[in-house]
C-alpha cells in the first residue's frame, strides 16, 4: 500500500528538512462529540519518512475532546519498522477511492459509508481530481452525506463507530516544501509532500464534520484508523 523511498531521496529528505520536527497535535481539548454519539476511542498511527523512519500512535477521545500521542518510535529504515499490520477493517486503511471504491455499512447495517473520486477538466489536456466522501442509507440507496474534498486534501481510511451513530473520516491536507533543495527536486519533478493529518468525526444525527488535528508537517504521511473501541 506504501511505496518504498528510495535512498536517493531519504538523503535528500535529509538534508532538506534538516532542524525541522514534525508539530505535535495540540495539548488543550479540542471539539467535543456527544459520548452517546461517539464514544470511546479511536487509535491512529502515522508514519512520517523524514530520513529515518518516525512512527507515533495516538488516541483519540471524541467525547472529551482529547488528542493523545501514546506511541513514539523511530526505525533506521522500512525494512525494519515494528509496526502492526492488522488495522480497522474493512476500510481503516485505503489506497484509492477511485477504482476501488471502498464502502463500509454500518454495524447496525442501516448506513454505508464509502469514498469514489471525479474528474474536473482543468485546462485542455489536464483534469483535476476530487475525493468525494458519503454516506447513504443501505435499503434505499439515498444519499444523506456527501464531501467533496479539495484538491489537496485526500482520505487515508474511515470507521464506523461500534454505536452506528457516527462514522470517522482520516484524512490529510497536502503543501510542498519551498526549501532551496525542495524547490530545486520540485523543478525535477518530485514535490516533496507536507501533510497534516486530521481526523474528521460525523455524527449520523447531525452530519456535521468535527474536525480533529493529529500531527502537522508529516513527510508522506502513511496513517491508518487501527481501531475504534468502546474501552
Amino acid at each position: 500500500m506504501r511505496s518504498t523511498v528510495c535512498i536517493g531521496m531519504l538523503l535528500y529528505v535529509c538534508f532538506a528538512t534538516a532542524g525541522c520536527g514534525a508539530q505535535h497535535a495540540p495539548t488543550s481539548p479540542q471539539r467535543v462529540v456527544a459520548g452517546d454519539v461517539a464514544s470511546g476511542k479511536i487509535l491512529v498511527d502515522i508514519l512520517d519518512s523524514r530520513w529515518h523512519e518516525h512512527y507515533y500512535q495516538y488516541e483519540i477521545r471524541p467525547a472529551n475532546g482529547s488528542v493523545a500521542l501514546t506511541r513514539e518510535e523511530t526505525f533506521n529504515d522500512y525494512q525494519h519498522e515494528q509496526i502492526p499490520h492488522e488495522y480497522r477493517q474493512p476500510t481503516g486503511a485505503i489506497d484509492d477511492c477511485l477504482l476501488k471504491k471502498p464502502a463500509a455499512k454500518s454495524p447496525d447495517g442501516k448506513y454505508v459509508a464509502g469514498c469514489k473520486e471525479e474528474s474536473l477538466r482543468n485546462g485542455q489536456f489536464s483534469f483535476k481530481y476530487f475525493q468525494i466522501f458519503f454516506i447513504t442509507e443501505a435499503e434505499t440507496g439515498k444519499e444523506l452525506f456527501h464531501w467533496k474534498l479539495d484538491d489537496w486534501r485526500r482520505i487515508h481510511g474511515f470507521s464506523w463507530s461500534p454505536n452506528s451513530q457516527s462514522v470517522a473520516l482520516l484524512n490529510s491536507t497536502q503543501v510542498f516544501g519551498k526549501g532551496p533543495f525542495e524547490t530545486i527536486w520540485a523543478w525535477a519533478g518530485h514535490p516533496v509532500p507536507h501533510d497534516t493529518v486530521y481526523l474528521s468525526v460525523i455524527p449520523v444525527s447531525t452530519l456535521q464534520p468535527v474536525e480533529y488535528r493529529i500531527r502537522g508537517d508529516v513527510l508522506y504521511a502513511f496513517t491508518r484508523i487501527l481501531d475504534w473501541s468502546l474501552d
